[in-house]
């Protein structure tokens, strides 16, 4: 067990697997030919991806699937996929778990604390210099990673971005799309001004560094912590981007969480 500000949680993944890989290398029976898995494994171990995939989730099924699928597919395979599962009741932990990709991480949460607080977990326990988020009923395009990650490589100066999205119902049809630019810092701030966000949250990057710089997400503002931490970041003279491309499919349905806590989410802001 872990204890970190209070909340326990338990790497459910890393543990089995090191705990394994430690008895192949006791035995002696680490040799490449025969145990090519266990060296995969060794290597998502010990790897320094160059991107996070942070997902929370609470009670995540039937969309959860499809958003770990979406990670999967990805054509940009350097990453790790670190989910914290935040006291799930339903069978979220066990779809999680049926996945054996090395490059998922698992982290789970005795008690239920929040979004915003699993979600500063995550950030604390990330390998990537890079952070994008996936809800856990959303579904990344093929290209998402590989396009944001050469986007702010090409514009070392910008903190933070985000992509163009479709908005899907619970069956998966398109019924929106959202476009839109922010072509300085000016554009930024005059959205926060107005109350608006002016990135979107379900298909933000980051760099990790500046946002621990910042001290994270701010559960008190809950379920408005990311307008307020794009507030704190615009507060800093940081910069926003938004990648004129699409690379997510928003899913809205009657328990996502932006449905049922709008109210309280617009209090928030």
């Amino acid at each position: 067990y872990h204890h970190r500000g209070g909340n326990p949680f338990w790497h459910t993944h890393t543990f089995q697997r090191n705990r394994t890989l430690e008895k192949r290398r006791r035995s002696g029976d680490h040799d490449p030919r025969k145990n090519r898995w266990a060296v995969s494994e060794l290597l998502a171990l010990n790897m320094k991806p160059q991107v996070t995939v942070l997902t929370t989730v609470y009670n995540g099924l039937p969309y959860l699937a499809e958003a770990i699928k979406s990670i999967l597919n990805q054509t940009w395979t350097d990453f790790e996929f670190l989910i914290v599962d935040d006291a799930s009741t339903d069978n979220s932990l066990e779809c999680i778990l049926s996945y054996k990709d090395p490059r998922i991480r698992v982290i789970q949460n005795h008690h239920n604390i929040g979004q915003a607080a699993s979600l500063n977990e995550g950030l604390q326990l990330a390998r990537g210099g890079l952070i994008a988020r996936l809800d856990q009923d959303d579904v990344s395009l093929p290209n998402r990673l590989e396009e944001q990650i050469r986007f702010l490589e090409r514009h070392s100066t910008v903190s933070i971005v985000c992509s163009w999205e479709y908005t899907i119902d619970s069956d998966g049809k398109k019924v929106r799309e959202w476009k839109n630019s922010l072509d300085n810092y000016g554009v930024f701030l005059g959205y926060l001004l107005l109350g608006l966000c002016p990135v979107w949250h379900p298909s933000v990057m980051f760099r990790k560094d500046t946002i621990l710089g910042l001290g994270g997400f701010d559960a008190s503002y809950a379920p408005a912590e990311d307008y307020e931490l794009w507030s704190r970041m615009a507060m800093q003279r940081l910069s926003a981007a938004i990648v004129p491309q699409f690379h997510l499919l928003q899913r809205v349905h009657p328990k996502r969480q932006s449905v049922l806590q709008g109210g309280k989410q617009v209090d928030s802001t």
